[in-house]
């Protein structure tokens, strides 16, 4: 997969090759509401990832385990070459008249997309970790989704094709590297392990609720988000049992 992905950043490297990518995917993009990609970037947060996997810890305590593993080499991997690269994002370059922007332009540099990194972190967890028979389904519906939210980013205008390529390339290596230590780390197996897991997410599912969006429409969401991520957490904590497998 991550071979795959850089191929294909490699061909969309050249800058006039990039622009032009975005511009065409921008206004493709429109065609769905915007709502829709409002709400698939907040999934792609940080903070909105590891909120959606709060409910896994019951049952499932190593998926959560190995997400928050993997996830501050995502934040390293992303911020890291955001601030050495410091590549513009679209509307601190283009026309604001050649493509549709949408929100609060977010502070940092473009290179590579967090959001991205972040999404296909996700996705890798729950593509390797289950069983045979259920990853049939899960991985190619997590796969779907990190895609989709790769292409939020892209429609909202904040984006380029590069920045969620690159982005989807090095999250997925993060999301390999976060299972690999969840299977040598095993604190997941322990009740106050999962305690643990379950107090962190809690408290950032807290934050995500407090968190500005940057998009009016996916206010409503990010609160969802949020109280499935508290409500997760909360669920876990009086576990008496760990479960194993998918």
């Amino acid at each position: 997969m991550p071979v795959v992905i850089a191929a294909f950043a490699l061909q969309a490297g050249s800058q006039d090759a990039n622009r032009s990518l975005f511009i065409h995917a921008n206004s493709f993009l429109q065609t769905l509401p915007m709502w829709i990609w409002a709400a698939l970037s907040a999934l792609g947060s940080s903070l909105g990832a590891l909120a959606l996997f709060a409910p896994t810890l019951r049952l499932r305590p190593r998926w959560s385990a190995a997400m928050l593993l993997g996830m501050p080499f995502s934040w390293l991997y992303s911020q890291g070459f955001k601030w050495a690269l410091d590549v513009p994002r679209p509307p601190q370059v283009l026309d604001s008249t050649t493509f549709h922007f949408v929100g609060t332009l977010p502070p940092d540099p473009a290179f590579p997309s967090g959001h991205a990194t972040t999404a296909f972190c996700l996705a890798a967890v729950i593509a390797l970790l289950p069983s045979k028979s259920h990853r049939a389904i899960l991985a190619p519906a997590a796969i779907a989704l990190a895609v989709a939210v790769a292409l939020a980013r892209i429609a909202l205008g904040v984006h380029w094709p590069l920045d969620v390529l690159a982005g989807a390339a090095g999250g997925w290596l993060c999301g390999v590297l976060g299972v690999t230590l969840s299977n040598h780390f095993r604190f997941w197996e322990r009740k106050q392990g999962i305690r643990a897991m379950a107090a962190i997410l809690g408290s950032l599912s807290l934050v995500l609720a407090f968190q500005d969006p940057g998009y009016a429409p996916a206010r409503l969401f990010q609160w969802l988000l949020a109280l499935w991520g508290i409500t997760g957490a909360a669920m876990a904590w009086p576990a008496s049992r760990v479960g194993h497998g998918a």
